[in-house]
């Protein structure tokens, strides 16, 4: 069996769904997802190949792997280690992959492209000035 180790990256994601969950749904429901979330690390603790390697395929980074949580719209994301599992994010079902960061210490590829990115096909982006800050919004209004 090996041990189950959250990226400071996954941590955070993890404090936020809670918190999330817990403000918009009620104490229950963020106690059922910190279960959720228990049980799915317990199980890639038994089986760690028995999560996706689509979204690594899909990101071009290897060995990078997915679990999806029962009962949530979220995913676990990670990399099987050969003495532990390195959970890198907790990811929702909504989010576009391509825009989530995997830290490139955690996936032994630096610097962190996707295939996307690689082959040149990235959405355009557009500079917009809000309150005084430039931040990029992509073609589809995303930051």
């Amino acid at each position: 069996m090996k041990r189950a180790l959250l990226s400071p990256a996954a941590k955070q994601d993890r404090r936020d769904e809670v918190r999330y969950y817990r403000d918009e749904a009620g104490n229950p429901v963020a106690k059922r997802l910190v279960e959720a979330l228990t049980k799915a690390l317990q199980a890639l603790e038994q089986q760690p190949a028995m999560g996706s390697p689509a979204i690594g395929l899909e990101l071009g980074i290897e060995g990078l792997r997915a679990w999806r949580l029962d009962g949530f719209p979220l995913s676990v994301w990670y990399f099987e280690r050969a003495d532990h599992v390195q959970v890198v994010r907790l990811v929702g079902q909504r989010q576009e992959a391509e825009f989530i960061d995997v830290p490139p210490r955690l996936n032994r590829r630096a610097p962190f492209t996707t295939r996307r990115q690689r082959a040149g096909r990235l959405p355009r982006r557009r500079q917009s000035d809000i309150a005084g800050d430039t931040i990029a919004v992509d073609a589809c209004g995303h930051w």
